[in-house]
Formats: structure tokens, C-alpha cells, sequence
């Protein structure tokens, strides 16, 4: 039967950097100091589950406010003990459902999602990091600086991705302690899920894949210079009855031709017989559709100022978007690393993706001209 439990986990940073002797008596260690630590923050009883790892541990509680603020005092005793021995622990906490089963070692264990779920946010930690997981961070630590009377800092909010590409949101805070802090300070932004790919590009791998991305999709705008193909990407969308659809194809002015070509190595990206024919299929394609549905709008559009990428952006504006864009000037950025990508999964707008984002709304989108 599942059962609500407050879930930990810590581990010993660097452990394998130890030798045989070192790991033996950081092993003892720490056993002894989370069974003497779990009794005095009372945390110990019948359906407590603790779980050693080797390098760390998992431990489980029965969820309640009570043990919620222990097993944070808890945190903050271990990291405190560490740094009299001269360990650096990194840490998760979170909640969820689980089953508590016997295994064949006749040991009580944790099985269930969430366990599983505390293993990933851990891992995108930090040394020294303490990570909330989502569910936990909305219920007790949102809109607010403290808990439980323990004062801390939200440092940032970022996400890790499992093998089956689902993301998992977490906060790094730090908890403060007669004024010492505990946690760390580094902003985890590595894990907002940016994928840059060199020229071995896997090309219909990430195709599939922005395919994906348009198939719900409600607003999306193809920033390029002669939208080649284009077409191809809109007919992903699924068009719905009085669903709202909002599509913008961007091309390059024809008078920056003799500029573009100068600048760039000649590509299909640049080809200008390609822009009057992509322009002519898509005004067709529209033609054939809006009737049967007058909700969705298509706009084309003309710039005249050189662009310096080019760029497909879906559902920009809110959580749940996608950028994929590419440099179009030689050693913008090294000729190995052309394409990017990067989503927005969690709740705050990720650096990389407001910065392309911001370019889109605030210098790109005011100096278009409408030519449908």
C-alpha cells in the first residue's frame, strides 16, 4: 500500500577519490552519526527506512511537519559534522508516494517513483548543494524564506532529464543556522536542457524531434533567410476547430542578397530562388486550410538588417517552448558548435532561452514588414 513519505538523500562528494581505508572509515562514520543524529532529532522509530549506499544513505519518514522540520536539522547537523571531518556532502529532500517493502536481505526498503526521482535531482546537485524537489519546494518552501522557523535562500530553480527525456524540476537552496549557511550558492543552469551540436549534427534524429514540438503547438515563428522547407514544419501542426494558431515566417529582404551571400558561404539556407517559391506554397497552403480553420493566422513578414542567426521558435512566450537556431556568421561562435538548442521546462524563463527570446520580441519583431 502507498504510503506519503519525506524522502533523503546525501551522499559523500568525491568519495571515490578515497582509498580503501578511507572509505572504510568514512562508512563507520557515518553510520554512527546518522543513527546517534536520527535518535536525537527523534526521527527514529518502526517506519523510519534507512538505506546505505556506500557513500551515502536514503532515508525515509513518515510525512508530517514534525519530521519535515527534523530531517532539516538533520541536513544541517550532517553538514556540519562533515566540515569537522572534512567531508562535502551534496543533498536532495522530497516528498511523495511510496511502498515500504521487506527485501531479500530481510531490510526494510523504499520502492516507487519517488525514490527514483530523488536519485536524478540529487545527481544534478552541486557539492555542498541541498536540492527541494518540485512537489516538496510548492508545498512548504514556495512564496516564502522560511521554514519551520529555519530561514533559507532560494538560490535557483533548474530541471534534469531521465533516460525517457521527462523532465524533473528542483530548487538549490541554502538553510541558514545560528547566521552559518549550509547548501551552495552555484546557480545549476547546466541542467535547463541546452543541446549544442557540432557539424556531425544528427539532423533527422533532431528533426523527429522539433517535429514533436509543433505537433500542439499554438504559436511559432521560422526566422530564417529563405524559409526552404519550411512548409514541411508547418503541416506538423495540429489544426483543431477554434483552436488559436498563430504562425509567422520571417524571410530576409530581397536587397540583402549581394550582402548575405558576401557574408556567408553559399548554402540552401541562401539560395534566393528558394524564397518566392516557399513564400507562393505557404500563402496556398494557408489558402487551402483557413476556411475549415478560421482560427488559425498566418503572418509573413520581410527584414532588411543583416541577421546573425537563424532561429524556429515554438510556443516562445510560456513555459513548455522550444528554440532551435543556428549562427549564420562565420566565428560568431566556433565552426564546430553551429547548432543549438534549448527548452523551457521550468517555471522561471531559462537564461539562454530569454536571451533569443528577448532578441525575438524586443529587436527582431518591431522592425518587421507584413507582406501577406
Amino acid at each position: 500500500m502507498a504510503v506519503s513519505y519525506l524522502l533523503l538523500v546525501f551522499d559523500l562528494v568525491e568519495y571515490s577519490k578515497h582509498n580503501n581505508t578511507q572509505q572504510e572509515t568514512y562508512f563507520i562514520e557515518v553510520q554512527n552519526f546518522v543513527r546517534n543524529t536520527l535518535i536525537n532529532r527523534n526521527l527514529e522509530n518502526n517506519s523510519t527506512v534507512k538505506i546505505c549506499t556506500g557513500d551515502g544513505m536514503y532515508l525515509g519518514v513518515e510525512n508530517n511537519d514534525s519530521n519535515l522540520k527534523s530531517l532539516i536539522e538533520f541536513t544541517l547537523d550532517l553538514y556540519q559534522w562533515g566540515e569537522s571531518k572534512g567531508y562535502l556532502f551534496r543533498t536532495a529532500i522530497d516528498v511523495g508516494n511510496v511502498s515500504i517493502e521487506t527485501d531479500i536481505n530481510n531490510n526494510k526498503n523504499i520502492v516507487g517513483s519517488a525514490i527514483n526521482d530523488l536519485s536524478r535531482i540529487s545527481g544534478a546537485g552541486d557539492k555542498k548543494s541541498i536540492v527541494i524537489g518540485h512537489t516538496l519546494f510548492k508545498e512548504k518552501f514556495e512564496n516564502s524564506n522560511d521554514c519551520f522557523g529555519i530561514p533559507f535562500k532560494n538560490i535557483c530553480q533548474s530541471c534534469v532529464y531521465d533516460k525517457h527525456n521527462f523532465p524533473h524540476i528542483f530548487n538549490s537552496v541554502i538553510f541558514i543556522r545560528n547566521k552559518k549557511e549550509y547548501g551552495s550558492d552555484t546557480v545549476l543552469r547546466i541542467n535547463y536542457k541546452n543541446h549544442v551540436y557540432s557539424s556531425e549534427y544528427p539532423k533527422e534524429e533532431r528533426k523527429n524531434y522539433f517535429y514533436s514540438k509543433l505537433k500542439n503547438a499554438e504559436e511559432v515563428v521560422f526566422y530564417a533567410i529563405v524559409n526552404k522547407g519550411t512548409l514541411d514544419s508547418i503541416k506538423q501542426i495540429n489544426l483543431e476547430k477554434n483552436k488559436s494558431i498563430r504562425i509567422s515566417v520571417i524571410y530576409a529582404a530581397d536587397n540583402l542578397e549581394t550582402s548575405i551571400n558576401t557574408f556567408m558561404h553559399s548554402t540552401y539556407k541562401n539560395d534566393f530562388n528558394d524564397k518566392a517559391k516557399s513564400i507562393e506554397e505557404i500563402k496556398n497552403w494557408y489558402n487551402s486550410i483557413k476556411k475549415d480553420y478560421p482560427s488559425v493566422e498566418l503572418k509573413l513578414f520581410e527584414y532588411e538588417k543583416m541577421p546573425l542567426f537563424g532561429a524556429s521558435f515554438v510556443d516562445y512566450q510560456k513555459r513548455g517552448g522550444f528554440i532551435h537556431f543556428s549562427q549564420y556568421l562565420p566565428g560568431l561562435y566556433q565552426k564546430e558548435d553551429p547548432y543549438i538548442e534549448v527548452e523551457w521546462n521550468t517555471e522561471q524563463e531559462p537564461p539562454l532561452f530569454k536571451t533569443y527570446s528577448e532578441l525575438l520580441r524586443n529587436q527582431i519583431l518591431p522592425e518587421l514588414k507584413l507582406i501577406n
